[in-house]
C-alpha cells in the first residue's frame, strides 16, 4: 500500500453542485456583496423580495435597496463587515429594505464575511422577510388586517372627500347664480 493510498483525505465540504442547487433552492433570500458595496450575485428569493430581476440587481449598489433614512446605518454596517472582525457585526437583526416599487420591507438578516476562492472579501446577507413570520403568526395576522382596513378606509374616506368637493364647488357656483 502506497503512502498516498493509506492516508485517507477528508471529503470535499460540498460538491459545487450542491452549493449551487442550495444556492438556487433557498427559499431565504441571500445576497453576495463585494468590498465596493456592490451586488456581485443574488438567489431567486432574494430577487423575488426586493422586485427586481437578479440580472438587473447585480452591480447595483446596496444602499438603492435600503430606505434613504437607513443607508448609513447599512454603509457602517457593511464597512464593518468587511473590515473588522467583530462577530456582533454579523449577528441577525432587523433590518429595512425597499423594494422597486418603493415597498418597505421588514427583514431578519444575517451578515457573513467570507473570502472568496479568489482572496477577496465579500459580505454575504442572508434575510427572511419578516411579514412571512407575520401571516404565521396570529397576533402579527391581527395587526395587518386592522392596517389593511385602515388603509382600504382611509383611501375610500378621501375619495369620498375629493367627490364632496366637487358636489359643494358646483352647488356654490348653482347658488351664486352663474351659468357657466
Amino acid at each position: 500500500m502506497t503512502p498516498a493510498s493509506s492516508t485517507p483525505q477528508p471529503p470535499p465540504f460540498a460538491d459545487s453542485a450542491i452549493v449551487e442547487l442550495a444556492w438556487n433552492q433557498s427559499a431565504a433570500g441571500m445576497c453576495l456583496v463585494g468590498a465596493d458595496g456592490k451586488v456581485s450575485r443574488v438567489n431567486h428569493a432574494f430577487a423575488e423580495l426586493v422586485g427586481y430581476a437578479e440580472k438587473t440587481l447585480e452591480g447595483m449598489p446596496l444602499v438603492r435597496l435600503h430606505p434613504a433614512e437607513h443607508e448609513i446605518a447599512m454603509q457602517t454596517v457593511h464597512r464593518e463587515v468587511i473590515e473588522a472582525d467583530d462577530s456582533a457585526v454579523w449577528l441577525g437583526r432587523e433590518t429595512y429594505f425597499i423594494n422597486s416599487r418603493g415597498r418597505p420591507i421588514v427583514a431578519h438578516t444575517r451578515n457573513a464575511r467570507i473570502l472568496s476562492p479568489t482572496g477577496e472579501v465579500v459580505r454575504l446577507i442572508t434575510m427572511v422577510d419578516l411579514s412571512d413570520t407575520a401571516r404565521s403568526n396570529r397576533r402579527y395576522e391581527l395587526i395587518n388586517r386592522v392596517e389593511s382596513y385602515t388603509a382600504l378606509s382611509s383611501t375610500v374616506s378621501n375619495d369620498l372627500n375629493n367627490l364632496l368637493s366637487i358636489i359643494l364647488g358646483y352647488t356654490a357656483l348653482l347658488r351664486a347664480g352663474s351659468v357657466d
